[in-house]
């Protein structure tokens, strides 16, 4: 799934037009930032978006950087257009009123949030944190929607301490530190976003440590 997002619509649309020529699930769709533009304003740029490529759309609901939020009525509406398919919903309030629709598959933006929302029978998470250790994820979700609780929090806590680090700093400046810690990149950015500080690098090195190794990941939790 490609991230397409930009200020005005006409923008968006030559993104997916562009990325269609590759193989991709769908696209994940902010409304405009800045802009805020109004309810309808919003519907019709999902509309126009759509109308632009054949391919699934995923809602993506972060007031936090684009400066406009949706409800959770815009986003029910919104998702009665066949091709857009789920919300990814970065607002803990709004996950809580979407998770019982049967209607609506809501997927958990907010890394924080995600341990509730599993427990309350959400879909799954979009979250920036399980790019290191994705099998710890995957267990935490396993074992939430068998309903081991006991079991689900306590892999999560295990996880907590390096959730909270990968925010510590702009984010994905942590999370690609995280990542060069283990060989899978460099921990490079992009101007004016600055690289994960040294002594970020160094606690999110200790926190890595001190997860369960790979090969007893999900072993070590079955009885829980």
């Amino acid at each position: 799934m490609a991230g397409v997002g930009a200020v005005d619509t006409r923008a968006v649309c030559a993104q997916v037009t562009e990325l269609d020529a590759f193989e991709l699930a769908g696209y994940l769709v902010p409304p405009p930032y800045y802009l805020r533009p109004s309810d309808e304003g919003i519907v019709w740029h999902f509309n126009e978006v759509a109308r632009a490529t054949a391919r699934p759309l995923m809602l993506y609901n972060v007031p936090k950087r684009t400066g406009c939020a949706m409800s959770p009525a815009l986003i029910r509406s919104l998702l009665a257009q066949p091709q857009i398919a789920a919300v990814k919903e970065c607002n803990s309030g709004n996950l809580r009123v979407l998770v019982d629709d049967p209607h609506v598959t809501a997927l958990c933006g907010e890394d924080v949030a995600l341990l509730d929302h599993l427990l309350a029978g959400g879909a799954g998470v979009v979250a920036v944190s399980s790019h290191i250790r994705p099998d710890l994820f995957v267990r935490l979700l396993h074992l939430a929607q068998t309903g081991r609780v006991r079991a689900a929090r306590a892999l999560y806590a295990r996880l907590a301490p390096l959730i909270s680090l990968l925010f510590a700093e702009p984010n994905p400046a942590p999370v690609k530190a995280a990542l060069a810690l283990s060989g899978a990149i460099s921990p490079e950015t992009r101007m004016p976003l600055q690289p994960a500080s040294s002594a970020l690098v160094q606690r999110l090195e200790e926190a890595m440590a001190l997860l369960p190794p790979p090969a007893v990941a999900w072993g070590e939790h079955l009885t829980a």
